[in-house]
């Protein structure tokens, strides 16, 4: 079997956010959008040691997933030495979830489409910019920085400058 880059997991198909470039957070909430942890699991097993990296989503948001960190502890027990990635858009309370981040090491993806709160809002419907950036403070102690995801678009391309200075503040 070729060595694969990336495998990427889709945990999730539940968003709760409404993206305008994005139409999984429009869609009714369900619990058969979740990825069954066994079906999880014998994915992991089968690919996860033939990979570079292992991404816990795709488009969904996987923090929503009721067994997520149950998942990305198997996933770190099963492969201690794994590049485990995750896109979030961050918006959640939840230090116990935080600190399942940190103790994985895993490399973070935050989205974030404006430093602006109501251009935020307008970008990601049901977003939380105070929630983003708490969650960011918190993270400041990951050993892995988070990266920002900024998806340029007409409603937000007059914010490169302010997005690269916004993500110079979190390092």
């Amino acid at each position: 079997m070729h060595r694969l880059k990336e495998l990427i997991i889709e945990l999730s198909a539940n968003c709760n956010l409404a993206c305008s470039m994005c139409g999984y957070g429009r869609q009714p909430y369900s619990s058969s959008k979740f990825m069954k942890k066994e079906l999880f699991q014998l994915i992991l097993d089968k690919f996860g040691g033939n990979s570079e990296i292992i991404r816990l989503n795709g488009r969904g948001e996987s923090t929503l997933h009721p067994e997520f960190i149950s998942m990305l502890s198997y996933t770190k027990e099963r492969f201690p030495n794994a590049n485990i990635n995750l896109f979030t858009n961050l918006c959640f309370n939840n230090k116990v979830l935080l600190d399942s981040f940190l103790a994985s090491d895993m490399q973070l993806f935050v989205s974030i489409d404006s430093p602006n709160s109501d251009e935020l809002h307008k970008i990601r419907v049901k977003s939380s910019y105070t929630l983003i950036t708490q969650n960011l403070d918190y993270l400041r102690q990951a050993k892995r920085r988070p990266f920002l995801v900024f998806t340029l678009q007409p409603a937000n391309a007059h914010r490169i400058i302010d997005i690269s200075k916004f993500a110079n503040l979190y390092n």
